[in-house]
């Protein structure tokens, strides 16, 4: 059952003696026990308590004075004491409506804060990016829009890791990185890539080689030389294809796929959720 409390003079004494004729009201657990206050709640408590008038709050809230009252009435109530001293001609906090206004104003600004946080970080503009680069990027100039792209989001924490394609490819796909930089990678499904640039492959041939005066040479002459390169294990798809020509079929899979003019380099990334 509701139980109205009415409190004459004995408490606003504490306060302030010129209250002594004002009469507390205040409902004694009208709500559930397990209510509690509301961002509303509080965003109405502080315009009350800042202009120390209803209607005027009213106003700066955009909405009626009688729903205001009675939203203060319910925050009053799930508190379990009075916030505010009414008289016909006056309002004014009381001890407790001050100290729960700095609370109030508190929570308000980290809600605002952490807010707009979540909304930069959806748009990338604050958080952590992570971009898996190939070392020879770097000679195309990938220090160029990482520094473009710190001074436009500096809030932005951005790691750099290098790595084979092969090794980007599996952190793209493990959430690892969210952006990564390579040569020569196979096409996926469940990656979107953008090519952003083709280069032509060089033969370093000794002095002395046959081909060494050529101006163009296929890669099926070289079949019988030993090459200097990386390892076999991080090659990839096309990176294979295009060599195929020149390793031996006894000691190297060949490929029957036609290769590219040179090497490519691909930005990739994750497909957008959702």
């Amino acid at each position: 059952m509701d139980v109205m409390v009415s409190v004459l003079g004995f408490m606003v004494g504490f306060s302030d003696h010129r209250h002594s004729n004002v009469q507390y009201l205040v409902r004694g657990h009208p709500y559930p026990r397990d209510m509690e206050p509301e961002l509303r709640h509080l965003r109405y408590f502080v315009a009350v308590a800042e202009e120390l008038h209803f209607g005027r709050a009213a106003v700066r809230l955009r909405m009626a004075q009688p729903p205001l009252s009675q939203q203060i009435r319910q925050l009053e109530a799930m508190i379990g004491t009075p916030l505010f001293v009414r008289t016909s001609r006056s309002v004014a906090l009381t001890p407790a409506g001050e100290a729960y206004l700095d609370r109030c104003r508190r929570v308000l600004a980290t809600v605002a804060d952490d807010v707009h946080e979540a909304g930069r970080i959806g748009r990338g503009e604050q958080g952590r990016f992570d971009i898996g680069f190939v070392s020879s990027a770097i000679q195309l100039g990938l220090a160029g829009p990482i520094r473009r792209f710190r001074e436009r989001h500096p809030a932005v924490h951005l790691r750099l890791h290098e790595a084979y394609t092969a090794h980007i490819v599996d952190r793209l796909l493990n959430g690892e990185v969210d952006l990564g930089v390579v040569r020569d990678a196979d096409d996926r499904d469940d990656l979107v890539g953008t090519t952003f640039a083709t280069e032509s492959f060089v033969a370093v041939l000794p002095a002395d080689h046959p081909h060494a005066g050529d101006l163009a040479i296929d890669a099926a002459v070289l079949r019988d030389d030993p090459f200097v390169f990386f390892p076999r294990w991080p090659a990839s798809g096309p990176t294979s294809a295009i060599f195929g020509r020149a390793w031996k079929p006894a000691t190297h899979r060949t490929s029957s796929r036609t290769p590219p003019v040179g090497p490519q380099w691909r930005i990739w990334s994750r497909p957008a959720s959702g």
